[in-house]
């Protein structure tokens, strides 16, 4: 058995989650042994949670490599990863790599590009393992396009924010609020 690599990428509320929740329960219908993952960085849920109510439960992580110390992973046949951009670069990297060598099937959705336009770290390092990329998209909160590829952020009061000063990871305290929107209106 070869290992095999998807990437679900999109903006924020594409339905992501959805995708990643969907994708690992037919493998559990096909009776091979699914271990959900996300980081401990995601202070917004315990569990993966989609923006409509569906969840999975999930085990978090500050690394990838780390669930290793919490799992026989050699009983695990698929794993599924939300938030991606949350976890380290390199360590995703080589442990995802090593998981595929090792016949591993991974399933992983994240936001690819972030609030200041460019695209994740974390992202960029996974696409070199070449996986079968599925790109969903959102509806644009400013103008009502449905081609959303982009995730816009601004202060919690409504202000523009400096693009360039923005952290890879949005904290979720209340500082910033974010919103799928469109090519047009990212860069308007």
């Amino acid at each position: 058995m070869r290992g095999d690599f998807t990437l679900i990428l999109g903006p924020m509320a594409s339905g992501k989650s959805i995708a990643l929740i969907a994708e690992l329960d037919r493998y559990e219908h096909a009776h091979k042994k699914v271990m959900t993952v996300h980081s401990t960085a995601n202070v917004r849920e315990d569990d993966v949670e989609s923006r409509i109510g569906l969840s999975r439960k999930a085990l978090k992580v500050e690394k990838l490599s780390d669930l290793a110390k919490q799992v026989n992973m050699e009983e695990v046949d698929v794993v599924g990863g939300d938030e991606m951009l949350m976890f380290d670069p390199e360590d995703s990297f080589n442990t995802i790599k090593d998981w595929l060598f090792s016949g591993k099937i991974v399933v992983a959705s994240s936001v690819d590009m972030l609030g200041n336009g460019s695209l994740s770290k974390t992202v960029k390092r996974l696409l070199e393992l070449v996986p079968d990329v599925r790109y969903e998209k959102a509806v644009c909160e400013e103008c009502d396009a449905i081609d959303a590829r982009f995730t816009k952020v601004s202060k919690s009061n409504g202000e523009p924010t400096d693009r360039k000063s923005l952290p890879d990871v949005i904290p979720q305290d209340g500082t910033y609020i974010y919103k799928p929107v469109c090519r047009r209106c990212f860069y308007k």
